[in-house]
């Protein structure tokens, strides 16, 4: 059935012994318009046709028969889907409307294309109305300053925390993409602190100027945290220090110090007892300990945590407070946790043991 419906639809015997190709350039438009008409009612089978007749005709026309194609198809929610796949990938004049609009096309497919085709492509691409962290992960990987851009100021593109990395690596050298950066309203709260901190002050005033009251308000945060990081504050006196390590010491003695005793000083906020208490359970110096907790890179906590034993759901808990709370995004902290699980206790007490001699630097 399916190939006699195909020798209705186009002779192409009649039409490959044709020399010229304005029959095949008059054809395939029409049988594009056709499709359209009819793309929600026809069978898989009739579906299956139309892409091996469509293809064919396609191979057999010239540029402006296939441009005219590719903006019928682009709209479509069926569409034939070998046909889709080849349009996206001929002359960005013919790929365009493909790559902007349909959705045939899946992460695989956007994926694969942006690894094998042009910057035109690749900018297409990071235009769509919307655009998985998947793919722009790639996008921002293969593509120039001006795919770069595309993607930084797509609302309606994902990126991941990998993603913004490399996007504010480039726009130190590329300031124009710090532009479209500060425009997102999705940027992590350890990213934007990044940004802040490197940021032009063309680009923070256009932060605290443009943005939303409450992203304002993020963006006033994220700064004092950056300007405290590069002042090596932490919010923390050796004061606050002493008074808690007094209790906490007590606490200890008196045999009730556990797990569930630093998750209750985390959920209020306890910061100075925390860094304690973590300092009593794992047996490291507090010195030691308080520098660990008060870092943005929970790398050398990951260590004492699991030298210490103190348990997955404790490392995870403050994960989500003091600090932690505000440089790291859930990607991060779950890199994080990923790196807990895999570490051996062995390897662990070797790495904190080395941490804990003289003049020996943390780890990453």
């Amino acid at each position: 059935m399916g190939q006699a419906l195909e020798t209705e639809l186009v002779d192409f015997d009649a039409l490959g012994a044709s020399p010229e190709r304005s029959k095949a350039n008059q054809l395939l438009p029409e049988i594009g318009r056709l499709f359209v008409m009819t793309s929600d009612t026809c069978s898989e089978e009739q579906l299956e046709v139309y892409d091996d007749v469509l293809l064919r005709l396609a191979d057999m026309v010239e540029i402006t028969a296939r441009i005219c194609l590719a903006e019928m198809m682009a709209p479509l929610d069926r569409a034939p889907r070998a046909l889709i796949r080849k349009l996206a990938q001929d002359d960005i004049a013919v790929a365009a409307p493909v790559l902007l609009e349909s959705r045939i096309l899946d992460d695989i497919d956007l994926a694969y294309i942006a690894h094998t085709q042009s910057d035109d492509h690749l900018d297409a691409i990071a235009r769509r109305e919307s655009v998985s962290d998947s793919v722009s992960d790639v996008l921002i990987t293969k593509g120039n300053d001006r795919v770069l851009s595309s993607v930084a100021s797509n609302s309606g593109a994902d990126i991941s925390d990998e993603g913004f990395e490399k996007l504010i690596d480039r726009s130190q050298v590329y300031e124009a993409l710090q532009d479209c950066l500060a425009q997102r309203q999705d940027l992590p709260r350890a990213i934007l602190e990044r940004f802040m901190s490197m940021a032009t002050e063309r680009v923070r005033q256009s932060l605290l100027s443009t943005g939303k009251v409450e992203q304002a308000d993020r963006v006033e945060k994220a700064a004092e945290i950056a300007k405290e990081r590069l002042m090596g504050k932490v919010g923390l006196t050796q004061n606050d220090i002493a008074k808690a390590i007094v209790g906490v010491r007590a606490m200890h003695d008196a045999g009730t110090l556990s797990p569930y005793t630093v998750m209750s000083f985390a959920d209020r906020d306890q910061r100075a007892e925390v860094i304690c208490a973590i300092s009593i359970l794992t047996k490291a110096r507090l010195d030691l300990t308080y520098n660990v907790m008060t870092q943005a890179n929970p790398g050398a906590f990951i260590v004492f945590a699991k030298a210490g034993k103190l348990g997955e759901d404790l490392v995870m808990r403050l994960l989500e407070t003091g600090r932690w709370r505000e440089c790291l995004s859930s990607d991060l902290r779950g890199k994080a946790l990923k790196t807990y699980r895999n570490l051996t206790l062995e390897k662990a007490v070797a790495l904190r043991n080395r941490m804990m001699r003289p003049g020996q630097k943390k780890p990453n």
